[in-house]
């Protein structure tokens, strides 16, 4: 299996338990979802509706910005989900001494 398989075999693996745990706690239907730091494999692959985006462009992507400068207006998103989110900061020691929304 090439390496690239394997990695996209792991995020999706990884989005699988997200998602499980979202729907642990809540439906997923009524859910405003948003991701930061979703890279070439978005969440919004398998679940659609949420909102992938991050600071890099990609196709796979339905938004493009910034963690620390978030495009959402109050309370428009119920879960927040950052996976690969750490190269999203600019300021990346921020990442650890304040949240993004």
């Amino acid at each position: 299996m090439a390496k690239n398989e394997v990695f996209r075999e792991v995020v999706n693996d990884i989005q699988t338990q997200i998602i499980d745990q979202i729907k642990s706690i809540h439906s997923t239907q009524s859910l405003r979802i948003a991701e930061i730091g979703s890279g070439a494999i978005p969440l919004s692959a398998l679940l659609p509706g949420a909102i992938s985006g991050d600071i890099v462009f990609d196709t796979a992507l339905n938004a493009q910005f910034d963690a620390e400068h978030l495009p959402f207006r109050s309370n428009s998103i119920d879960v927040l989900v950052g996976q690969i989110c750490f190269t999203t900061y600019q300021a990346q020691v921020n990442f650890y001494t304040r949240p993004s929304a």
